[in-house]
């Protein structure tokens, strides 16, 4: 026991006086000269050292990320620092990288994440052999990587992504045998991926996403036994087989993305017990998925974008499971299928997941109504917001609509698939794809929030008449600060289809707007040919990933307007007049649907019907009017042409399809059965488009044995028979309390006539409790709704 006291004490002295050591040690000079020149050539102002306190500087904010460090050694001589560390973080210096780091004999670590600094990559940094990790991600380096950087042996994480660097990668990077960490995303480089980095048997994270290399992926990767993070994505090239990994058993996160993989999945992939995100989209494989168990940590699954067919297997079907099979070629699964059964309880997303004959069923998957009552000629969409009125326009607002890892929402006539999670973010939740303006601006309601996605965001409308339409799209950058702090670094692209045609490459909201926080508008023409249109929006691996903060990245829209830009709308004017057309009988209509629907009290005012002929206006009179064009109504749709019916004087200034349905819904409401007569809300919603209109036309002689038309004509029969002159307009439609009385005693008298038709040979006479009256034909079309 005294002997562990006595080690104690000795420790605590050595400790003591190591410690005090490196309190008096000093920082030579020549190191200080050269630390405050580097800092000076990347563009900081205001920063200067001294070699009593370089070593101590230390700042770090846990939010932002903004880092400011110098961390040193103590020299073998135990009198003298050396500096290991420089990280300048998120500091928006904006000079250039300075090649006197090869001056600093004992550095280590030099992270320059985020900032504006550009030029070349000085080749001196080869000779800092004691260098082992180098990061300058997110800056704006161009040129070649110089081959130097190959004696680098000792270097273990090596991060150029988000630059804007050219040429092969250095063949000497062959010799770069500690690399752990090696990432080239978001650059314009030429070439293949090299076979060297066989070489590479440490290796534990590779990204080569949007790096501008070919593939295909070399063989020899198979090699790379300790990979836990594997992302290639967005190579051209010929097509290949899926890699060998099966010796990668490490594997956290696979994305093989847009690699023109063919073939089939490997069975050992759905054996890889770590797997934890599993990405193969927008590649071309094909086969069937196996029905057998996933790996336990399996979390996300994203197979968008590829030729899959077969049914779809309910292993993978599993709470706590996000699953995206969008854009592929699975049988379309049942209503019974657990997939469409118990959709609400999976994270799934079906959009265009089956290859059908119909196109509409493969954007609305699952759903029991597949089929189009109305066409659209316009859609207005507020991507992430609430309903807004825009220039007379009303953008519907999607933003109460979760929108996360693998998405899919559809209206009656419009909707979206999103898929995809945002790496790096440390949230596996995402359930909310949504963006807010990070600062006050006086932009539109319409630009302050957006729908983003990580990956792939489709748009579809759906019901569209065929035809060419302009879509315009609406962009604001609200993520990004318009200052100069780090909230500025960030550079978001994308790519834009329309129709699965490529029209915007690289998108770049901030540079097409000339800033952040400034609205931008992009038009584009396209043409429907099966009713429906696709607006999809796409990450290909460009763009900074982690500024303003990590999972900052993909594409973002505020708005999307579709228009057909040759339809013209009717004038309410001649709305009015068709009204009148289809029949002078569109009021006794109402009232005859109204008198035979389960409603109990329903009523129109005389002011309501004066409104809607215009006073009884003689010019909205078409034909005969009365009970007439009734009759000719049916006997005109039986032969297919009810458009007829409307007055010839309107010409060609109104609206086919509307008057057409209008002309549809009063022949059902006077359906001979009341049974097939719709109830007013049915006849309002056929109206207004939200309903089909079923088909009913009378078979051909038919007319004459119809008990409508029978006490119709017996009624205006007798009428005539009282009256000494013809009736005008103007007395079809004088109405006062008495006359409608009347009118609803011949109503209800042939409406019992119809009840009881079934049991009862019927006379076509009129009742005689009916014509006993002294009432002309002016009093039995007089209507008063009010009594």
């Amino acid at each position: 026991m005294m002997f562990f006291k006595n080690l104690l004490v000795l420790i605590l002295t050595l400790s003591c006086v190591v410690k005090q050591l490196f309190v008096a040690a000093k920082l030579p000079q020549a190191e200080v000269d050269v630390l405050n020149q580097i800092v000076k050539t990347m563009g900081a102002t205001n920063w200067t050292f001294d070699a009593d306190t370089a070593c101590e500087f230390h700042e770090k904010s846990a939010v932002t990320e903004l880092t400011r460090n110098i961390s040193c050694i103590l020299g073998p001589d135990n009198s003298t620092h050396h500096i290991s560390v420089i990280e300048f973080k998120r500091y928006s210096l904006s000079g250039v990288l300075p090649p006197e780091l090869n001056q600093l004999p004992n550095i280590s670590k030099v992270s320059l994440f985020g900032n504006r600094l550009s030029g070349n990559i000085p080749s001196q940094l080869g000779n800092i052999i004691s260098l082992t990790y180098l990061d300058i991600e997110a800056n704006q380096f161009s040129g070649t990587v110089p081959a130097q950087l190959g004696k680098l042996v000792n270097l273990g994480t090596l991060r150029l992504s988000s630059n804007r660097l050219t040429g092969n990668l250095p063949t000497e990077f062959a010799e770069l045998k500690s690399l752990t960490d090696f990432r080239i995303n978001d650059n314009n480089f030429n070439g293949s991926i090299p076979e060297f980095i066989q070489n590479w048997k440490q290796l534990w994270r590779l990204e080569i996403q949007g790096s501008g290399l070919k593939g295909p992926i070399p063989s020899s990767i198979s090699l790379l036994e300790n990979l836990n993070q594997f992302k290639i994505s967005d190579i051209d090239g010929t097509n290949q087989t899926f890699p060998d990994l099966s010796n990668s058993t490490l594997l956290r996160r696979m994305t093989l993305r847009n690699c023109n993989i063919s073939g089939e999945i490997p069975g050992y992939v759905w054996e890889m017990n770590k797997l934890r995100v599993l990405d193969l989209s927008f590649n071309k494989i094909t086969g069937k998925l196996p029905n057998v168990a996933v790996p336990g940590d399996l979390k996300f699954i994203f197979l968008t974008g590829n030729l899959l067919s077969g049914n779809i297997p309910e292993s993978i079907l599993q709470k706590g499971i996000t699953v995206d099979l969008s854009y592929n070629n699975f049988t379309q699964p049942t209503l019974e299928h657990r997939a469409c059964r118990n959709a609400q309880e999976f994270d799934l997303n079906l959009f265009r997941s089956s290859s059908v004959a119909n196109n509409l069923s493969g954007v609305l998957p699952c759903k029991t109504d597949q089929k189009c009552h109305r066409p659209l000629r316009s859609f207005y969409i507020n991507c992430g917001g609430n309903n807004v009125i825009e220039n007379g326009s009303t953008f519907e607002g999607d933003g109460d609509k979760n929108g996360g890892v693998a998405t899919y929402y559809s209206n009656d006539h419009w909707g979206f698939s999103s898929t995809g999670d945002f790496a790096d973010d440390d949230d596996e939740q995402n359930k909310y794809y949504v963006a807010s303006s990070v600062q006050s601006s006086d932009i539109s309601e319409l630009f302050i929030n957006a729908r983003i996605a990580p990956l792939s965001l489709t748009y579809f409308g759906y019901c569209l008449q065929n035809g060419n339409y302009v879509v315009s799209l609406y962009f604001a950058e609200i993520q990004f600060t318009n200052d100069n702090t780090y909230g500025s670094l960030g550079r978001r692209m994308f790519d834009i289809y329309i129709q699965d045609k490529l029209v915007e490459r690289d998108f770049d909201i901030e540079a097409k707007a000339s800033g952040v926080l400034k609205p931008v508008t992009r038009k584009y023409n396209a043409t429907v040919t099966d009713n429906i249109l696709q607006i999809r929006f796409n990450w290909a691996g460009k763009g900074t990933t982690a500024l303003p903060q990590r999972g900052v990245y993909g594409p973002l829209v505020s708005a999307i307007s579709v228009v057909d830009p040759n339809y013209k709308p009717a004038k309410k004017k001649k709305i009015v007049e068709i009204i009148a057309g289809v029949g002078s009988c569109l009021i006794i209509l109402a009232l005859d649907v109204l008198k035979g629907s389960d409603l109990q009290t329903i009523s129109f005012t005389l002011k309501q019907i004066k409104a809607a002929t215009n006073n009884f206006d003689p010019a909205n009179k078409v034909g005969e009017g009365g009970f007439g064009p009734v009759y000719k109504a049916c006997q005109l749709q039986q032969k297919e042409k009810i458009m007829e019916l409307v007055d010839p004087k309107l010409g060609s200034e109104y609206n086919k399809e509307e008057a057409e349905r209008m002309i549809r819904i009063s022949l059902l409401c006077t359906n001979a059965s009341p049974s097939l007569r719709p109830t007013m809300s049915e006849a309002v919603s056929m109206l207004e488009g939200k309903t089909a209109i079923p088909d009913s036309i009378p078979e051909a002689g038919s007319y004459s044995q119809d008990l409508r038309f029978k006490a119709i004509r017996d009624f205006r029969g007798l009428n005539r028979s009282q009256t000494q002159h013809s009736t005008s307009a103007e007395d079809l439609y004088t109405i006062d309390d008495e006359s409608y009385l009347r009118y609803n005693v011949v109503k209800d008298g042939y409406k019992m006539i119809e009840t009881r038709s079934s049991d009862v040979q019927l006379s076509t006479s009129m009742p005689s409790w009916a014509s006993s009256s002294s009432t002309s034909a002016h009093d039995h079309n007089n209507i008063n709704t009010n009594s």
